[in-house]
């Protein structure tokens, strides 16, 4: 064994997959319940630019009968996209207080994206450098072009928490956490340990700061992440991040699922029908077959994502592939609560729940959700697949 440390502390547990998971999060954390509307369905796209686009969504998609709780603006509600302030842009949004309240009487929580790094164009980064709050490098400055806000600094850890309350105390219900991969592996923190120590700790450090906040202003349990580290669990929901539009990406993806459901991770979510282009048609009908037996489903990426901008017999098909997934919130519900209070993941390899069946041990391509619904999601066109039983091998 090689390690780049003096010390090592190793923990080895032993058991059935369930007492493992279970003794690993009772070491790392149990992930928190999540809040009920969570488990309904996030529309997004990137990205909804205006107050009118929010609505214009917002109204379609209840004449439309589709069920939805949640409406995400992504990278386009500063006045520059992709530059986060942390404020609504004044040209496109009239009264976003105004909005947000009003959606949320219609039943939309909302979502809104931000990042923790700093291009010198924005307007607050002079003040982020005048007041210390990056990661420097060896001769106190930052360590490449953009500022990379330091969570092991108490102001920055205060001046983030002012930014993110503001817009949580406005009724923003949660706060997308993105990024969070790129603390300087050289850099030197405000806690006098380099990025050896800090670079896998930061993205928990940021999950946590959000989560804290979000559960003293709203009360809940909830925020949706890209990176993470070993507890990040106990800050739900993690992403699995940008996927290609491909039949081997909606593959990747289930794989991915089932890897960070073994790593502790209960509540975990993908972009339906991938994120980097427009989405096939027939890859969107099969991947959202897959996303409603996920533990969250998020429509997100490329323009369109809107199910009525792809037809009719589409729009019927997603209207009813959610109205079977909001009919099974009581199993739901119910599976996350046991899951999460167990170290369980929602998308669980079969092994987990048949151990004593060696061919489970070999599938990687269809999964359980919860503990009773065997799920096989379909990854070509045209066709059929193979289905494995477990529990039969006798």
């Amino acid at each position: 064994m090689y390690i780049g440390d003096e010390e090592l502390d190793l923990f080895v547990f032993i058991g059935r997959p369930k007492d493992i998971l279970d003794e690993y999060t009772n070491v790392t954390g149990k992930a928190a319940m999540p809040p009920l509307w969570s488990f309904g369905f996030w529309m997004s796209r990137i990205t909804y630019f205006s107050e009118a686009e929010g609505r214009e969504v917002s109204r379609k998609l209840r004449e439309n009968r589709i069920p939805s709780d949640v409406i995400h603006f992504d990278t386009g509600w500063f006045e520059t996209d992709w530059r986060c302030d942390y404020r609504f842009a004044e040209s496109r949004f009239e009264d976003p207080e105004k909005m947000i309240s009003d959606l949320l009487e219609d039943g939309f929580h909302i979502s809104l994206w931000q990042l923790p790094y700093f291009v010198p164009q924005n307007e607050l980064f002079p003040e982020i450098i005048e007041k210390g709050l990056h990661v420097r490098n060896f001769k106190g400055n930052v360590p490449f072009e953009d500022a990379v806000l330091d969570f092991t600094n108490p102001d920055a850890v205060e001046w983030y928490r002012g930014k993110i309350g503001d817009l949580l105390e406005m009724g923003v219900g949660v706060i997308k956490v993105d990024f969070g991969e790129a603390a300087p592996w050289n850099g030197i923190y405000h806690n006098g340990r380099t990025g050896f120590y800090e670079h896998n700790l930061y993205p928990i450090r940021y999950n946590q700061e959000v989560a804290d906040i979000t559960r003293e202003i709203r009360g809940e349990n909830i925020i949706w992440a890209r990176s993470g580290w070993a507890g990040s669990q106990r800050y739900p929901v993690l992403w699995g991040g940008d996927a290609g539009n491909t039949n081997s990406a909606m593959a990747g993806t289930v794989r991915g699922g089932l890897s960070i459901g073994l790593s502790g991770f209960t509540f975990w979510s993908h972009d339906v029908g991938g994120f980097v282009t427009r989405t096939p048609e027939d890859l969107y009908r099969r991947w959202m077959a897959f996303e409603i037996f996920s533990s969250h489903t998020r429509a997100h990426g490329h323009p369109p994502k809107e199910p009525w901008e792809f037809g009719e017999d589409f729009m019927n098909f997603f209207r009813d592939a959610l109205n079977m997934r909001y009919s099974l919130m009581p199993y739901i519900y119910a599976q996350a609560k046991h899951s999460s209070e167990n170290g369980l993941p929602m998308m669980r390899a079969l092994f987990v729940e048949y151990p004593d069946d060696p061919g489970a041990w070999t599938v990687d391509d269809h999964y359980l959700f919860g503990s009773d619904i065997l799920v096989a999601p379909l990854f070509e066109e045209v066709g059929s697949r193979d289905v494995y039983l477990p529990g039969n091998h006798r």
